[in-house]
C-alpha cells in the first residue's frame, strides 16, 4: 500500500490529490462539486441496489424453505417419509 500511495503522489497526471498537506478533512477531500455529486449519487445507487438484492435473496430463501416444507408435508401424507 505505501508503494501505491507514493506512486500516486509522484505521478499526479492521472490521479487526483485527495489529501494534500495543510488541508482539513472538511475541504471535501479535494473533489470538485460535480465529482462530489457523482460520488454520492453512485454511492446511493449502489446502496439501493445492494438492499434490493439482499431483500430478494431473503425472499428466495423463504420461498425455498416453504417449498421444502410443503414437499415434506405432502410426502408424509402420501406415506413416504424422507
Amino acid at each position: 500500500v505505501p508503494l501505491t500511495f507514493l506512486s500516486i503522489r509522484m505521478f499526479r497526471t492521472i490521479h487526483p490529490v485527495l489529501l494534500a498537506a495543510g488541508e482539513t478533512p472538511t475541504d471535501g477531500f479535494g473533489l470538485s462539486d460535480s465529482m462530489q455529486i457523482a460520488l454520492f449519487v453512485s454511492l446511493l445507487t449502489f446502496t439501493i441496489l445492494f438492499v434490493d438484492l439482499l431483500c430478494h435473496r431473503f425472499l428466495l430463501a423463504r420461498m425455498m424453505e416453504d417449498m421444502e416444507d410443503s414437499t415434506a408435508i405432502s410426502g408424509i401424507e402420501d406415506g413416504v417419509i424422507g
